[in-house]
């Protein structure tokens, strides 16, 4: 069953958005040497103006690509389905990694260590 060219358009583009998101969230990860340290490269406005459009613009393009699949009903909808489900899985995978990769704060930094609050 041949794919239509605006269903390989959405698949590399989706494939492009990852790459990009990707190459900007690599700058809020922490260096080997930094791990475990409060804080980090982070910055929210870094963040909020390179990495959360990509995903604002990816959420917006998936969701209407889920609306349109549920509109026509053919008999490849369910095939349709499954690569806009395997495409959304890969962004959460993608976001998580990068999260995970971003965030890593030392246990003897962190707020809930039970230690801290001691008297």
């Amino acid at each position: 069953m041949p794919l239509s060219n605006r269903a390989i358009i959405w698949a590399v583009a989706n494939v492009s958005g990852i790459a990009i998101y990707l190459r900007n969230s690599v700058a809020l990860w922490p260096t080997p040497e930094d791990q475990g340290f409060p804080g980090g490269p982070g910055d929210g406005l870094y963040w909020l103006l390179c990495v959360a459009p990509f995903l604002f613009l990816f959420a917006i393009v998936n969701a209407t690509a889920l609306i349109h699949l549920i509109r026509t009903r053919r008999s490849s909808s369910m095939h349709r389905f499954f690569a806009w489900l395997l495409i959304v899985f890969v962004w959460f995978l993608t976001v998580a990694y990068s999260e995970h990769r971003s965030r890593h704060v030392s246990p003897e930094y962190s707020v809930l260590n039970a230690n801290s609050h001691a008297a």
